[in-house]
């Protein structure tokens, strides 16, 4: 069919011969009427204008002869916007009377062929035409429309039926049967019933809005699909199906039943409750479940979706869609059911149903469950909808839960599904985001919930029985499984199961035996008494596979494993009772204990200790005591004497656990020897090297008194303490002492212990005296030490009769031997350390809590306060006795040793000299050295050192010359000598003997010790280091290996010994820097550890002088010397303090600091980490505690090291820390610790460190301005840069109160900053932060709102801030260094915004751009990211308008505008972009003239649009806040659009190319600045934007603007509701319809459509086509398309074929109106080879969603490019109709904007 000559101006007569003079006046006088609507002013104006045309419509000569109508198009898209809906009826009226005329004029036969023209305007008024209106449009519709040629109303059929389904939305109307009779009409006219109900159920799919009156329709007319319902009937072919059908049923179903279904799918699916309802009824009436039409025509997955939308309406929870749904998918259950409920359908449901021979359950289990099942199964894997896969997976427990009411779907439906919906939730809470998992969680548990409990637990069984732990711990954890019937009878089976089922399984099983286990309560179970015997007496029974195997068997049956479909079996009756239940579990259980010690699996053994202990504990006592003597052999045939390596440690505690449980019933014997087997294995977990195990060790031996006496267990220990060496017997003992501070009567079991410990005091080997002395020492600094005088104290009293008699029996009563002993046991107690101990036990007041004592000092009378009163009286009592006489030479060899102990008791004192005492030291550091195999241990270099510390106190005191001690250089014999001792030492005892002897040196040899301090310092540090990286390696991976002994207990020694050095040398110094070289009296801070007063202690008669240096500058070396000693010591105790700090539970004790959520925030990590550690308990195996207690004293021994250190040198202990917190400012919580150790260090009193920090910053800046006396030393290599990031983040962590406090420095500060600021021009963003912070916090004080206060601040601030955004303090001194930006935007203008007079036509800027290049402005990234933070504070530090306004102004004047006024290529730099979003965010900036006029000169920039579009992305967020704002801005570029009329040279009134292109950079940013805001944002201003493209287009040359006009309607389309585009229309489709007609007709003329075949298509002239507009035309149809807008609906057929025929065919029509179409099927056009094609691909036409077929395509060079799009556009659309897919708006928001955009 050849093309209508639409835009000629002339009908088709003037092709065949000239005009007469009368149809000449005909046509002038169609032109002068339809000019006259050009100026249109009010609607009576288009009355009489639509008079005056249908006037000159009557000029017609010969309206007979002559068909045709002038000027045709311009008259259809008149009268088409005279059909507005903004109109009223009165002009609807006369629009219809002028169709009228047209219709009479032209006849059936040229209105069928210009059906294209003349119905698209019409089609829309039925929807909304007025009561006056309708007749008239009816008539209009049944004389005109009806008499079309069906070919050609076959095309037009489905949008006749959309514009007519609107009027049967009323039954009730007057004008209902007239509307019906009329669409029976156009059926009739059609003559093709089967096109007609395909474009009916389109109708119903593709608008919801026209869906109401096509349900009417459908009451009405739509066949009967239902059959009659026989008993035998049989499964029939489809073929045979349809033929038994009625022939307007099989109308409907022809070719396929998709549409059909589908369309009762959208009406389900509807929003419209009384449409859902409806389309029910009409299930019910017209399509049941069991009719043939729906088992045997309707394809499988069409099945699936009708059940899946019917079922999908219950979660309105609507009862009567619920009603509704049980009918269809159950059936009736009488005839009457069969009845609709609407009126409507009253006939229809008369026609009566059999009374069905099958129950409603039987009915859905025979026609329903299949396809059910499957669409919930599609729902769970996702692949049902185009949804993501867990809202799906919501869908599906959604549907579950609601037909969870009907027990005749859930029994058949929710055992099938339960768990793989769990699988489901389960996949998607590993593979989705948290929220989605929680919101998936909520409608999952609902589900679960409702689900009967025997119905979880056999699906939980049958997982136990597939092995799928994960699944079942997951539904454990998740969901609600503590309901009364669950956790009495299921979880007690399913535990069962498990024992059964168990094979040596390890890890996951036991996690979920030890899960399920703990759901078990008490009243579940019944003492063993009740239990069957061969359960109890026959261990042996459960060695036997086949008694498991006979178990499993009961349960399956239980729980119908075995069963068809899983069906359960008189679920009533358990498999087993209660006590058989617990005999059963304590059997399995301690048959697997049993096996799982002889087999040595460690953890194994000890998981089923623990559960064994649980389940004994949970079985409720009876009679009949649980006994297992396979256990008890098990464990007394543990050989004690083996090996006992690491992971086979959890015996020990396993057997623990079970001790209590096992010695039941035992003899007393028998209960020693399990005793005995017991503490062996938890003495070898005690004494391990590494010291995992001592917390946990140490409680299980406590916990043993519940079982045993006291007495019994401390036999035990002793035994095993003198079996042990004496390091092994310390440091088990150390271990007890320490945990048994938490128990009452601890002391009972620890007395004969300690007399053991404290025995070695005496012993011959020194060694080991000081291995008990350095415990001694720990139980001071823990304050258990008056344990010890206690207990000692106690003896001497309590145990001896002559005490309390005051004489002596001189019978075996006077046990010289015991009191001699315990006498010599205090000797060695107060004189192993008497200058710590000693003073101790002298005010340590005394505890009596014995009657036997209290009667002993009573009857004395003795004023007992003190352990040293106690103990002089007892000796003095002793004393004053007289001496027995019937002694023997033995006996009084004990007393006199009694009396001597006594007397040196009271005396303690101490001599000795030799004559070869240099030759004796020199001896003894030689062998100090030698290495001695078998001194494992290492206790002989700590005697060697401690009578070397004797010696060099005699040299002193007797001024000896001894060669060790000498002063020399460079390294001193004794710095040697310390420093090779404590790089081989390894265990704690060397480096507290090491460490005590080089602080016993400096008490007597001051300078020899300072001049080595730092060569100690840097050799502790190492060995530090190098023991804490063990130390943690050991801790915190369980596979490594330890290699050294007590490394926590070495590195606080060394620490310690460090602390102590480094605060004697500072002192030494400070004397020496004093001209003090004969020290007074200083030993109140450092007395601890003399025996006699030493250089730092009183001056003896001047004898003794340190070598004052004559030299300031040496003075100088020697403190610089000092300090890089501390700096290296601060570096190395910072990072254990850390360490320690992250894994110890205890905080540092301090007053809660100041600090703000962002430092809170990151401190507290430590602590919420350990609160959830208490709460989810932490396996006892995973030893945790143990690494706390370690952690724990890390951390206060390096706390009190970085404490002394910063109480010594402040400044150059926070230079470090700050240099610490450069390195580790990546890792967050790392850093903000230095914060942390700030705050304890100075108490959380900021003025103490302020003033430091902003020193140190001074030094680096400024120097002058600081006295001598405070400037840094410099020894760090820390910039003024890194200094002021520490200062800054520093503050900003400080509470309102504390800036209060500390204002006097921070003020100092600011006013040093203004006046020296070109000083600070480095550090200038942290003082512009500095003060930005100070000032918000001052604000929120009283104190900051005190004038002078505000004053100052305000001034000082205002002055950084001016001066920051100063041009000098822009850019860097070297511009290409790293830290400068430069700016992202390139605008051509250089004025300042505020001050800009006139912004000049578009063609000078862009001349201006083109003639002087920008300059490169460079502006620093730091000032950028500093004023993102000042910005927000200036409202709350500023307060006054004015100014506020000013400082604003300046930093847009200065900083932004630069930025945005010189472009540079590649992406915004994140830095400016954060600036401009903030600037963006700030109400008081958005509100500033000179902030909307620079956004409105950078929208309107010549270069805007030539800006990547992905760097423009994080801007759209800034113009989009200013345009919402400033609407004006878009009003003003929409009124600077006008009419461009293109270049003609003959015309020199015509506008230029760059005003034509100036035009269309208008279009881009309306374009541009619609699509980033919210949609309806500019609903005010749309009437102007359609008003001005309707006149756009409507000029004569408009083809440069044309395209972009189609853009700026895609964003429209995308930006506006539809309501809002009801009058837009017509513009719309005949705007396209003109470029597609052209296109036609070019191709045409171009013989594309020619018969012949093979033209040379490169000869052929493409200049005529336009490609960029064809381009843009084809984008906007695809826009529209994948949209699917309502009133679009009505004339897309214009452009595709929009019914069925696009896949079937158009059957004998040959009729093609769709433009698209037509030019597909251009034969030389199809028949075309192009290279650059696009390629549409499968992907893109089976995607889920709807999305542009020419996404991504920007520009074409040839009309060829385009060939598969006009081949499948059509194909696309029908599916994705056919498929109700939805729209991705978002893709082709994304699209548009790529084609805004040059590159």
């Amino acid at each position: 069919m050849s093309p209508l000559p639409l835009f000629l101006g002339k009908g088709s007569k003037s092709d065949k011969k000239k005009l007469s003079s009368k149809e000449k006046k005909y046509v002038a006088n169609i032109e002068r009427a339809l000019v006259s609507f050009d100026s249109v002013d009010e609607w009576a104006d288009y009355i009489s204008f639509l008079g005056k045309l249908q006037r000159a419509l009557q000029s017609n000569p010969e309206p007979d002869v002559n068909h045709w109508v002038p000027h045709e198009f311009q008259m259809s898209k008149t009268l088409a916007q005279c059909i507005s809906p903004k109109l009223p009826g009165g002009v609807h009226l006369k629009t219809i009377e002028v169709y009228r005329a047209i219709f009479d004029i032209l006849g059936s036969d040229q209105l069928s062929s210009q059906v294209q023209l003349w119905v698209p305007g019409l089609l829309p008024l039925m929807s909304y035409a007025s009561i006056s209106v309708k007749p008239d449009l009816i008539a209009l519709y049944t004389n005109y429309l009806c008499q079309i040629d069906p070919e050609f109303l076959r095309a037009i059929f489905k949008p006749i039926l959309l514009s007519l389904f609107p009027a049967l939305d009323d039954t009730t109307s007057e004008f209902f049967d007239s509307i019906l009779g009329l669409v029976d009409t156009l059926k009739k006219q059609l003559d093709n019933d089967i096109h007609f109900w395909q474009c009916v159920f389109l109708c119903i799919i593709t608008s919801s809005d026209k869906r109401t009156g096509a349900m009417e329709f459908c009451f009405k007319k739509l066949p009967n699909f239902n059959t009659e319902e026989k008993e035998d009937k049989q499964p029939q072919s489809a073929e045979a199906v349809l033929k038994s059908l009625p022939q307007d049923a099989r109308d409907c179903v022809t070719p396929e039943s998709g549409l059909l279904i589908r369309a009762f799918c959208e009406g389900l699916k509807d929003e419209n409750l009384f449409v859902q309802r409806g389309f029910f009824d009409l299930l019910l009436s017209k399509l049941l479940l069991r009719s043939d039409t729906f088992q045997y025509l309707a394809s499988e997955n069409d099945r699936q979706l009708l059940i899946l939308s019917a079922s999908e309406t219950v979660l309105r929870r609507d009862m009567s869609l619920n009603r509704r749904l049980w009918n269809w998918i159950l059936g009736p259950e009488s005839t009457s059911a069969m009845t609709p409920v609407t009126p409507s359908t009253t006939a229809t449901a008369q026609q009566g149903e059999p009374e069905f021979p099958i129950s409603r359950s039987e009915y859905f289990e025979k026609y329903g469950l299949k396809y059910f099942s499957a669409a919930i199964f599609a729902l769970i894997d996702g692949t049902a909808l185009s949804e993501p896969v867990y809202k799906q997976n919501i869908e599906a427990c959604r549907v579950a839960v609601a037909i969870m009411d009907r027990w005749e779907i859930g029994q058949l439906i929710i055992p099938k599904i339960l768990i793989p919906l769990l699988k489901a939730v389960k996949n998607v809470s590993e593979n989705n985001s948290a929220e989605e998992f929680e919101e998936l969680s909520k409608s999952a548990n609902a589900f679960f919930d409702g689900v009967e409990t025997i119905t979880i637990w056999s699906d939980i069984y049958r997982l136990v029985k597939e092995n799928d732990i994960d699944l079942i711990l997951f539904i454990l954890k998740n969901f609600h499984v503590e309901d009364e019937d669950m956790v009495v009878t299921h979880a007690p089976l399913i535990v069962l199961a498990l024992l059964c089922s168990y094979s040596g399984n390890s890890g996951k099983w036991i996690d979920l035996l030890k899960s399920v286990l703990d759901l078990v309560p008490q009243r579940a179970l019944l003492p063993l008494d009740h239990s069957d015997s061969k359960y109890v007496d026959d261990p042996e029974v459960y060695d036997d596979p086949q008694f498991a195997s006979g178990i499993l068997n009961q349960l399956d049956n239980y729980y119908g494993v075995n069963n068809k479909d899983g069906e359960i079996i008189d679920s009533s009756r358990r498999p087993f009772n209660a006590a058989d239940i617990s005999a059963l579990y304590v059997g399995f259980v301690s048959h697997i204990c049993s096996r799982m010690l002889a087999d040595r699996q460690a953890s194994t053994f000890f998981a089923f200790c623990e559960i064994l202990d649980q389940l004994l504990d949970t079985i409720p006592p009876g009679d009949h005591e649980w006994k297992d003597a396979t256990l008890l052999r098990s464990v007394e045939a543990i050989d004690l004497l083996a090996d006992f390596p690491d992971d086979e440690m959890p015996i020990a505690f396993g057997v623990a656990i079970i001790f209590r449980h096992i010695v039941k019933g035992l003899t007393r014997l028998e209960v020693s020897r399990v005793l005995k087997t017991v503490i062996t294995l938890l003495w070898k977990c005690l004494i391990h090297p590494s010291g995992k195990y001592q917390v946990e060790a140490a409680r299980k031996l406590w916990d043993l008194e519940i079982s045993v006496d006291p007495h019994y267990i401390e036999a035990a220990i002793s035994g095993l303490f003198l079996r042990s060496d004496q390091s092994t017997r310390i440091r088990a003992f150390n271990i007890l002492w320490t945990q048994s501070a938490s128990f009452n009567d601890s002391d009972t079991i620890l007395a004969r212990p300690l007399y053991l410990i404290l025995d070695d005091l005496s012993s011959d080997n020194r060694a080991y005296t000081v291995l008990v002395a350095k415990w001694l020492q720990n139980t001071l600094v823990s304050g258990t030490i008056n344990r010890i005088f206690k207990i000692c104290c106690s003896g001497l009293l309590s145990h001896h009769k002559f005490i309390l008699a005051s004489r002596f029996d001189n019978d075996e009563n006077d046990d010289f031997g015991l009191f001699g002993y315990e006498l010599k046991i205090l000797y060695s107690l107060l004189t192993v350390l008497p200058q710590e101990v000693l003073p101790v036990f002298n005010s340590e007041l005394c505890v009596i809590d014995n009657d036997a004592e209290m009667k002993v000092i009573s009857s004395n009378h003795w004023n007992i306060s003190t352990y040293k009163s106690l103990a002089l009286a007892i000796i003095l009592q002793f004393l004053s006795i007289e001496p027995p006489e019937l002694l023997d030479a033995s006996e009084f060899r004990l007393f006199c040793s009694c009396v001597s102990l006594s007397l040196d008791l009271l005396t303690l004192l101490i001599d000795g000299s030799e004559s070869d005492f240099d030759d004796t030291v020199t001896l003894l550091t030689t062998v100090s050295r030698r290495d001695v195999k078998n001194d494992t241990d290492h206790l002989l270099i700590a005697c060697y050192l401690s009578t070397i510390t004797k010696l060099m106190k005699i040299s002193n005191r007797k001024h000896l010359n001894v060669a060790l001690f000498e002063v020399s250089k460079p390294e001193s014999k004794f710095q040697k000598f310390v420093t090779d001792g404590i790089t081989t030492s390894d265990t704690s005892i060397q480096f507290h003997s090491w460490m005590q002897f080089a602080l016993r040196v400096s008490e007597y040899y001051s300078e020899l010790v300072f001049g080595a301090t730092v060569g100690l310092t840097q050799c502790i540090c190492n060995k530090v280091e190098e023991l804490f990286s063990v130390n943690k390696k050991y801790l915190t991976d369980p596979a490594a290996e330890s290699t050294t002994a007590d490394v926590d207990d070495s590195i606080c020694e060394l620490l310690a010994g460090m602390q102590n050095l480094l605060s004697r040398s500072h002192k030494y110094l400070g004397y020496l820097l004093s001209d003090n070289f004969a020290y007074g009296n200083t030993e109140a801070g450092d007395t601890a550890g003399r025996e006699e007063a030493g250089f730092f202690g009183s001056m003896i008669q001047g004898v003794f002088q340190v070598e004052a240096p004559t030299d300031k500058g040496e003075l100088y070396k020697r403190k610089i010397i000092l300090l890089k000693a501390m700096n290296r010591a601060v570096v190395t105790v910072y990072d254990i303090w850390l360490w320690s700090d992250e894994n110890s539970k205890v905080k540092t004790e301090r007053v809660a600091s100041p600090v703000d959520n962002k430092m809170a925030q990151s401190i507290s990590t430590n602590t919420i980490q350990g609160d959830l550690l208490d709460e989810e308990r932490p396996p006892f195996l995973a030893f945790s505690r143990s690494v706390k207690f370690n952690a724990s004293k890390l951390k206060f021994r390096s706390k009190k090291l970085l404490e002394s250190i910063y109480t010594d040198e402040p400044m150059g202990t926070l230079e470090v820390l700050v240099q610490c917190y450069e390195v580790k400012k990546e890792e967050k919580e790392k850093s903000f610790s230095a914060f942390k150790i700030v705050h304890v260090l100075d108490g959380s009193k900021m003025q103490a460190t302020l003033p430091y920090i902003i020193d140190s910053l001074l030094s680096r800046v400024r120097s002058t301005a600081l006295d001598v006396g405070k400037r840094s030393p410099l020894l760090t290599d820390l910039s003024p840069e890194e200094i002021s990031h520490f200062l800054t983040d520093y503050v900003e962590t400080l509470g309102s109160d504390m800036i209060e406090e500390s204002w006097g420095d921070l003020s100092r500060l600011l006013r040093e900053v203004c006046s020296s600021s070109s000083s600070y021009k480095r550090v200038y963003p942290d003082m512009l932060k500095i003060a930005a912070f100070v000032g918000s916090k001052l604000s929120q004080t009283s104190f900051g709102e005190q004038k002078k206060v505000k004053r100052e601040m305000v001034d000082s601030f205002t002055k950084i801030l001016n001066t920051a955004t100063s041009t000098k303090f822009l850019q860097n001194d070297n511009a290409s260094s790293g830290g400068i930006v430069m700016n992202p935007i390139n605008l051509g203008s250089t004025s300042d915004v505020s001050s800009k007079e006139s912004r000049g036509d578009e063609k000078e800027k862009s001349d201006t751009a083109r003639e002087h290049h920008p300059r490169k402005i460079f502006v620093r990234e730091d000032l950028c990211y500093a004023l993102s933070i000042v910005i927000p504070l200036v409202p709350s530090i500023v307060s006054e308008s004015d100014k506020m306004d000013t400082c604003l102004a300046s930093v847009i004047n200065n900083v932004a505008l630069p930025l945005a006024k010189h472009g540079s290529s590649g992406p915004t730099p994140a830095a400016v972009m954060t600036l401009f979003k903030t600037l963006s965010s700030v109400k008081e900036v958005t509100s500033l003239r000179t902030w909307k006029n620079l956004c409105y000169d950078v929208i309107t920039d010549v270069n805007f649009f030539s800006m990547d579009v992905q760097a423009l992305e994080e801007w759209n967020e800034v113009f989009a806040s200013w345009i919402s704002n400033e609407q004006d801005k878009l009003s003003e570029l929409v009124t600077k659009l006008s009419a461009y009329t293109g270049t003609n040279a003959a015309n020199i009134f015509n506008w230029s190319d760059s005003e034509s292109n100036s035009g269309v950079k208008d279009l881009k940013r309306i374009s541009y600045l619609l699509l980033i805001c919210p949609k309806d944002t500019f609903i005010n201003l749309e009437p102007q934007i359609q008003a001005k493209i309707h006149e756009l287009f409507g000029s004569s040359n408009n083809s440069s603007l044309k395209p972009y006009l189609f853009l700026t309607i895609r964003a429209m389309i995308l930006k506006l509701s539809e309501i809002h585009l009801s009058t837009f229309w017509p513009t719309i489709y005949t705007e396209l319809e003109s470029v597609f007609q052209n296109l036609l007709e070019l191709l045409l003329r171009l013989k594309f459509d020619d018969d012949v075949l093979g033209i040379d298509h490169s000869k052929i002239d493409l200049s005529s086509f336009d490609n960029n507009l064809i381009l843009q035309s084809c984008k906007l149809l695809d826009d529209l398309l994948v949209l699917g807008l309502e009133d679009f609906q009505l004339t897309e057929w214009l452009f595709v074929d929009d019914n069925s025929d696009v896949v079937y065919g158009h059957g004998n029509s040959s009729v093609v109106l769709a433009l698209i179409d037509r030019i597909a099927t251009m034969k030389n056009l199809r028949a075309v080879e192009v290279k650059n094609s696009i390629n549409i691909t499968s992907a893109q036409l089976e995607s889920k969603v709807r999305k542009p077929l020419l996404y991504g395509v920007k520009r074409i060079d040839k009309i060829f490019e385009l060939k598969q799009f006009f081949d499948k556009v059509s194909v696309y659309k029908y599916e994705s109709d056919y498929g109700s897919k939805k729209a991705d708006t978002k893709i082709m928001e994304k699209d548009l904007m790529n084609d805004m955009f040059d590159n």
